[in-house]
């Protein structure tokens, strides 16, 4: 069953016929109208940002993530987290085709809608070049890339010493960067970072 399929079966199973016959235009009508202009903003500042800032041998090796509010076949919007990886790209290095997964999330309490471009590193791990918040204000708003690569492993349970070999860095700019991330936060620990991420569905 393709991605489209599975979000069409469990959130349109009432309206097959039309979402067969009608494709994507009938997927972007049922896009909460609140979202559309923050949806068509990302998708726009995450091509602007990769033609712009990332090599092209290196596109290859990003990945991209949003999320919106679609809604489902009872009529309520549920919250939609797309990760997309560029397959094939046009003679520029512009990606033209993608593979997406689409993951109808649990809850359906509103949620800010963020853009964020990754790349895979030489240690195998995902860091982050482009993050922005398209709605309400989050506290990580104002980390760094690198800061917000340390938070994110920070949720995921990873220690100090693993940070600072994933990402390649002295243990000693680590313990830097989390002190500096405390301060910005006003948060006195790494659990209350780790809390915080959990309860607003970051990671």
């Amino acid at each position: 069953m393709s991605i489209y399929a599975r979000i069409m079966k469990s959130c349109w199973d009432t309206k097959k016929k039309d979402a067969l016959e009608k494709g994507m235009s009938f997927h972007f009508s049922n896009i909460h109208p609140e979202d559309v202009p923050n949806w068509l903003l990302i998708l726009d500042d995450l091509m602007t940002f990769t033609m712009g800032n990332v090599p092209t041998a290196e596109r290859i090796h990003c990945v991209y993530s949003w999320n919106y509010r679609l809604k489902n076949k009872k009529g309520k919007y549920v919250n939609i987290q797309v990760h997309q990886t560029p397959l094939y790209f046009d003679s520029k290095g512009k990606p033209i085709l993608g593979f997406s997964q689409n993951t109808v999330m649990g809850n359906v309490k509103k949620q800010p809608m963020v853009g964020v471009c990754k790349k895979l590193n030489h240690q195998n791990e995902y860091e982050t070049l482009f993050y922005k918040n398209y709605s309400e204000s989050l506290l990580i708003d104002c980390l760094s890339n690198r800061e917000f690569d340390i938070v994110r492993l920070l949720a995921k349970g990873h220690t100090t010493k693993e940070i600072s070999d994933i990402l390649n860095i002295s243990t000693h700019t680590t313990a830097t960067h989390r002190k500096n991330i405390l301060s910005k936060l006003k948060f006195k620990s790494s659990m209350e970072i780790i809390n915080y991420c959990n309860q607003n569905h970051l990671f």
